[in-house]
């Protein structure tokens, strides 16, 4: 080895302890990744088991809350229809009614 020198080796060992050194912090980095996502997945485990203990009465309630349908226009306007034709049968009969009393009728015996 003619051209070799102590540097060249020192150099060569010093690449080498870096490069290991730099696995070793990457690895750590993925450990410490690993144990708080675990950790956190215990977590929301615990929550949640909490929640469902708190919140199990409400799943037991067997009513079911639908939504209620908007009626069609059709049946609004019928509905409608209907009402005015029933205001409108109370309104004659209550002019009867009040006609009758100003103007009552001629007897037919008289």
């Amino acid at each position: 080895m003619p051209k070799f020198q102590w540097d060249d080796l020192t150099e060569r060992l010093a690449y080498e302890q870096a490069t290991r050194q730099q696995r070793l912090r990457a690895e750590v980095a993925q450990a410490r990744k690993e144990a708080q996502h675990f950790s956190d997945q215990i977590d929301r485990k615990q929550r949640d088991e909490k929640n469902s203990k708190k919140y199990a009465d409400w799943r037991k309630d067997d009513t079911k809350y639908g939504y209620i349908q908007n009626e069609p226009d059709e049946e609004i306007k019928q509905r409608r229809r209907q009402l005015g034709n029933q205001r409108l049968k109370k309104l004659e009969q209550s002019r009867k009614t009040v006609l009758g009393s100003l103007f009552p009728k001629p007897n037919a015996t008289a």
